[in-house]
């Protein structure tokens, strides 16, 4: 079984928000939440355990917390909330998710991973069987948490290495998926953060922005580029989705796209509901997978970004799945379409792979020194 890089899972906001402690074996967590109000959540998919059953030796770890002003101030915030009154709370709910990726680290379940040489030698190690501690990216999901663009610099040396400038809806720096079509592309101080991102030499995540944001983003950014979880718009209309001209930028720019695993993103027939047996296979990753494929013209761009509870659960994913520790079974669907073993291994980790050793590759001597710390 090839190993697995998953390109994005919010394993620290569904600790912080849900309570989920993430080094439980998956059961006792379902159990723990079973006579509970249910409040949007669905049954969990993952956990560290399940992880390491999976083969999944590197993922990229978010820190996920909206700022939206409309947010009564006045409210009692609720641990699952991810909409705060103001950017200073939302920075306040990211550092949190850090201190708990920060805090597994210590106890050895992670390695936060922030330099190619440690990757190299997480991902060797896991290769030979002699590691089972899980390799963890910093990113963050809609770029809120950072107060002012400078600020940035603090982020990165507290290990982040990627940024998506929005989430659903209008940032502090872009429109996002969602926006209203006058909404424009980024705002002043998101131009200004691309600038320090540059300096920094960051990943940006193109996921949830609208085509306005998209569109000026890859115009103004000459740095590594990617869709951590993003599915196709030709299979599943609307703008949550890349199309095929995005789909072949982010390709050009040597990027990766994380197909994520959504029902609502892998198939316009899902209507959600009750049940989950709903109809959605991974068939439909596959499917997806392959379209980014024969757009591209070879499977160098195409990978996996799971977003498994990222806001959805059992519930709402393909019906082969009962925990993320059954994602392997993607290379039965893939191989149906034609892949072969080493195109597997390539959407499975290779692509991630290589992605994320440029990315993390030391800066070149000319590469402007970092400021102080604020």
């Amino acid at each position: 079984m090839p190993l697995l890089f998953d390109g994005h899972l919010d394993l620290a906001w569904n600790a912080t928000a849900f309570g989920r402690d993430q080094t439980l074996p998956l059961e006792q967590l379902r159990q723990r939440e079973r006579d509970l109000p249910r409040d949007g959540r669905e049954p969990p998919m993952v956990s560290l355990p399940q992880l390491r059953r999976a083969g999944v030796a590197v993922f990229l770890g978010t820190l996920f917390a909206r700022a939206q002003p409309a947010t009564a101030p006045g409210r009692m915030l609720l641990r699952a909330d991810t909409d705060f009154p103001s950017q200073a709370l939302a920075h306040a709910a990211a550092v949190a998710q850090l201190g708990y990726y920060q805090l597994l680290a210590r106890r050895g379940e992670l390695r936060l991973i922030d330099e190619a040489a440690g990757l190299e030698q997480h991902w060797a190690a896991w290769h030979d069987g002699t590691c089972h501690s899980l390799g963890c990216i910093l990113m963050i999901e809609g770029a809120d948490p950072v107060t002012e663009p400078d600020e940035i610099r603090w982020w990165h040396r507290q290990g982040v290495r990627a940024l998506s400038l929005s989430h659903a809806g209008i940032s502090a720096y872009a429109a996002g998926n969602g926006a209203p079509a006058d909404a424009g592309g980024l705002t002043e101080p998101g131009r200004a953060l691309l600038a320090h991102m540059a300096e920094l030499g960051m990943a940006l995540d193109l996921s949830h922005l609208s085509d306005a944001g998209f569109a000026e983003a890859i115009e103004r950014y000459d740095g590594p580029v990617f869709a951590s979880h993003s599915n196709c718009r030709q299979l599943v209309p609307g703008d949550r989705q890349l199309g095929d001209g995005q789909l072949r930028i982010i390709g050009q720019r040597g990027g990766v796209i994380g197909v994520a695993l959504h029902n609502a993103m892998l198939s316009r027939h899902w209507q959600g509901g009750p049940g989950r047996r709903q109809g959605v296979s991974l068939r439909a990753a596959a499917e997806h997978i392959d379209h980014i494929c024969q757009r591209l013209g070879d499977a160098r761009h195409a990978a996996i970004g799971s977003d498994l509870d990222g806001g959805f659960g059992l519930d709402s994913c393909p019906h082969e799945l009962d925990s993320i520790a059954d994602l392997p079974r993607l290379a039965e669907h893939l191989s149906a379409r034609g892949f072969r073993d080493g195109d597997i291994a390539a959407v499975f980790h290779g692509n991630w792979l290589g992605f994320w050793r440029r990315v993390l590759a030391p800066p070149s001597p000319t590469e402007p020194c970092e400021e102080a710390d604020l």
